[in-house]
């Protein structure tokens, strides 16, 4: 398959309120089960977010890279994957390639990654200052001031199709923020696919 959903939605709450009153059905799965006598096979009523979309007015979807949005944590540490140990991997590699793409150079070994505070950058933005300059692999990256997008600042790239304005460290606690109630970071390389 080409596609695959990886469980991530975004619901209104007024929509949520008006599909739990809904009979979205239920879903039979056979699982294993273990009891006193050994294990047996058990049947499992399922009932699936997805079984709402029907009901929604509208829905969108995006494709995204899979190495860039994607890092899975079905099992514990140490597992070959799905683990917290490769989400880490993956998510410290993906990093570096946003490092690479600002112009920096990498020492160490090439299957290692870096990380970068996400005070500093959300999705590999902001990072020129790194061009010409070498990082070492392993390590976390954290100077810079955060790049947050306002909500009610019209400039922000969430409201209108302008760069996000850069806020100091020390003003980013919402407390500080006056009337602002809620924050966001921006999404620069957020581009939908398919809206229908």
């Amino acid at each position: 398959y080409n596609w695959s959903n990886i469980c991530m939605q975004y619901y209104s709450r007024q929509f949520l309120e008006k599909v739990a009153t809904k009979d979205l059905g239920y879903h039979v799965a056979v699982k294993d089960v273990k009891t006193e006598a050994g294990t047996v096979k058990g049947l499992k009523l399922e009932k699936f977010i997805f079984d709402a979309f029907p009901y929604a007015k509208k829905t969108c979807l995006l494709e995204v890279e899979r190495e860039a949005e994607f890092a899975p944590v079905k099992n514990a540490f140490g597992a070959d994957k799905d683990s917290p140990d490769t989400a880490r991997a993956l998510l410290m590699q993906l990093h570096r390639r946003w490092a690479e793409a600002a112009g920096a150079t990498i020492e160490g070994s090439a299957d290692e990654g870096l990380e970068i505070s996400p005070l500093m950058s959300y999705a590999g933005e902001n990072l020129e200052e790194w061009a010409g300059k070498t990082l070492k692999s392993g390590t976390m990256v954290q100077s810079g001031e955060p790049h947050v997008a306002i909500l009610d600042d019209p400039s922000s790239p969430l409201i209108a199709p302008k760069a996000a304005r850069t806020i100091s460290q020390d003003s980013v606690g919402l407390s500080k923020l006056g009337k602002c109630t809620a924050r966001a970071l921006s999404f620069p390389s957020f581009s939908p696919r398919a809206c229908v």
